[in-house]
C-alpha cells in the first residue's frame, strides 16, 4: 500500500457514507487509534523505600577505625618542648542512619492476566454503503454488491504501576485473545521506569472484511446494501510481585543486607498494567429493496446492472418495504 494512500480516522470521527466508499474504492485501509484511559502511572521507587524503611530503624552503631586529630610533644631547639600536630588511629563508635546500595530484584512472580474483556465500540462505527438496479427487462444479473474494506489490527501495553531504581529485569508474556490471536511481548523494568512492548510479528497486521450479501436482480428491480464494521477492544489486565534486596552500609549489627533486617513482604513491590488489542468487528450486512429509476438506465435500455450512488441508496428506499434483510455474522 503506498504511503500516501493510508489514512487515520481518528477514534469518534463522523464520516459521510460516500466518503467512506470513496476511502475503500481507492483501496485505502481504515485504521482506528487505539485508546486506553488509564490513571496516572504511580511510581514505587525501590531505592526510595528502602530509605524509609531504613530511616524507621533509627541510627545505628557502626565501631571502626578513624584517623583522630591529635598532638604531641616534641623537644625542640635548645631543649624546649614543641607541640607538634598529628594524626593518629582509634577505634570509635558513630551512630548513623544506614544506607542501601546495589538495589536489586531478588525473585520475581509471573506476570499474570486476569479474564479478557471484549468491548464492542460501535460508537465508532463505518458505514459502506452500495446499490445497483438492473436495468434489464428480462434477464436476472448479479448484483455486483460485494463490499469489503481492510483493518489494521493494534496493539499496546500499559503499565499503571511501575517499579523504579532497581536492577534491570524483564517478563516475557504469551496472552490468547479469544480464539484469534496469542500475543507475545515483554514487560521490561529499567532504572527510571517499568515498561511494555508487543511484539507485533505474533498476529497478523492487516485483516480485511467483506460483506456477505451479493444478490441476484430480476429484471427492472434495485438493490442496496449497507455494510457495517466498528473496531473491538480486548482488554486484558495484569499484574505481578517483585521482591528486592540490597546492600547496607557497615554496622554493629552485622547487617549485611536489607533482607537481614526486613521480611520479604516489606520489600515486595506489584506491578500493574494493562494489555490492549484492537480489532475489527465481522460486522452487519443490511440488505434493502430500492425504488428502480428508469431514467438512470441507459438510454434504449440494455442487459446492464447500474450503480446507484451511496449517497443516493436511504433515498430510494422502496416505500413498501417489501424487503429489508439484515444479515448478521454466524
Amino acid at each position: 500500500m503506498q504511503h500516501n494512500q493510508v489514512r487515520r480516522i481518528l477514534a469518534y470521527t463522523s464520516l459521510r457514507q460516500h466518503t467512506v466508499m470513496e476511502l475503500v474504492a481507492a483501496g485505502i485501509a481504515v485504521v482506528y487509534t487505539p485508546y486506553i484511559a488509564l490513571a496516572q502511572t504511580a511510581y514505587n521507587d525501590a531505592s526510595q523505600a528502602a530509605t524509609t524503611l531504613l530511616v524507621g530503624l533509627g541510627p545505628i552503631p557502626w565501631t571502626h577505625t578513624e584517623n583522630v586529630f591529635s598532638k604531641r610533644v616534641e623537644t625542640g631547639p635548645g631543649d624546649r618542648p614543641v607541640i607538634v600536630p598529628c594524626w593518629k588511629q582509634e577505634q570509635v563508635t558513630t551512630s548513623s542512619i544506614l544506607t542501601a546500595s546495589d538495589v536489586r530484584i531478588v525473585t520475581a512472580s509471573p506476570l499474570v492476566f486476569d479474564q479478557v474483556v471484549k468491548t464492542e465500540l460501535t460508537s465508532q462505527m463505518t458505514v459502506l454503503t452500495q446499490g445497483a438496479q438492473n436495468c434489464s427487462t428480462k434477464i436476472t444479473l448479479p448484483s455486483g454488491a460485494a463490499q469489503s474494506t481492510s483493518f489494521t489490527r493494534s496493539s499496546s501495553v500499559a503499565v499503571s504501576n511501575s517499579v523504579t531504581n532497581a536492577q534491570a529485569y524483564s517478563f516475557n508474556f504469551s496472552v490468547a485473545i479469544e480464539s484469534l490471536v496469542k500475543l507475545g511481548g515483554t514487560v521490561q523494568l529499567t532504572n527510571s521506569a517499568t515498561t511494555g512492548t508487543v511484539d507485533t510479528n505474533s498476529y497478523q497486521n492487516q485483516v480485511t472484511r467483506t460483506a456477505n450479501a451479493s444478490p441476484a436482480l430480476p429484471p427492472q428491480t434495485a438493490y442496496g446494501v449497507t455494510f457495517e464494521i466498528w473496531p473491538v477492544n480486548y482488554t486484558a489486565n495484569f499484574h505481578a510481585t517483585v521482591v528486592v534486596d540490597a546492600n547496607l552500609s557497615p554496622n554493629d549489627k552485622g547487617w549485611s543486607n536489607l533482607s537481614s533486617v526486613f521480611p520479604m513482604e516489606k520489600r515486595t513491590f506489584t506491578i500493574n498494567g494493562v494489555l490492549l488489542f484492537v480489532d475489527a468487528s465481522d460486522g452487519v450486512t443490511i440488505g434493502y429493496d430500492l425504488t428502480f429509476d428508469p431514467s438512470a438506465c441507459p438510454v434504449g435500455g440494455g442487459d446492464v446492472v447500474v450503480p446507484i450512488p451511496p449517497s443516493d441508496v436511504l433515498s430510494k428506499l422502496d416505500q413498501h418495504n417489501t424487503k429489508i434483510t439484515v444479515l448478521r455474522p454466524q
